[in-house]
């Protein structure tokens, strides 16, 4: 009877480790799986900052052309209001 007992306690654990066993198992793929999806969102982050940088420094640059555009503006502005005055100062001359 003891002997017996022994026996199919032994039998329970081999069967217990080998459904540890492949837990373990299962378990170390799922980490892997999981590891090789960080990875690749990591990648992905690092792309999408590239990209986000990029565009920063392409607003920035824009920005400096609208700036020194509406300068360039202005100053047009202000030699034609100029010219309209001297061309009404002429002109009330002439009569």
């Amino acid at each position: 009877m003891g002997y017996d007992l022994t026996l199919r306690c032994g039998c329970f654990l081999v069967w217990q480790l080998g459904l540890l066993n492949k837990e373990q198992k299962q378990l170390a793929q799922m980490m892997g799986e999981e590891d090789s999806r960080i990875v690749a969102q990591e990648e992905h982050l690092k792309r999408t900052l590239e990209i986000m940088q990029d565009l920063a420094k392409k607003m920035h640059m824009q920005q400096e052309v609208l700036d020194r555009t509406t300068a360039k503006l202005s100053q047009i502005e202000l030699q034609n209001a100029e010219l309209i005055q001297i061309l009404q100062n002429s002109s009330s001359n002439l009569r």
